[in-house]
């Protein structure tokens, strides 16, 4: 089964989350937004759990606008610093 959400952004919301998006390797928001979302609640989640979907997200969009999520070469990066 598969459910719709939608999402309405303000425009300058959209256009941070498109460049989100892009910097993080994505090919569109939607694809960047989803991959969060898998993260959030993790690709394989009980359906008993009580998972709420939309603080997660909310949590996920909080954490790129505050720079908190990175690019996967940057956490390399960031992992080959600490073995120095």
């Amino acid at each position: 089964m598969t459910a719709i959400l939608q999402i309405e952004f303000e425009q300058d919301k959209w256009e941070r989350l498109e460049q989100a998006a892009q910097e993080h390797g994505f090919e569109s928001p939607t694809a960047y937004v989803r991959s969060l979302v898998d993260e959030a609640i993790g690709e394989e989640w009980e359906e008993d759990e009580d998972i709420d979907v939309a603080t997660s997200l909310r949590e996920a969009l909080r954490d790129v606008r505050e720079g908190r999520v990175y690019p996967i070469e940057k956490l390399w990066e960031m992992v080959d610093s600490d073995n120095d």
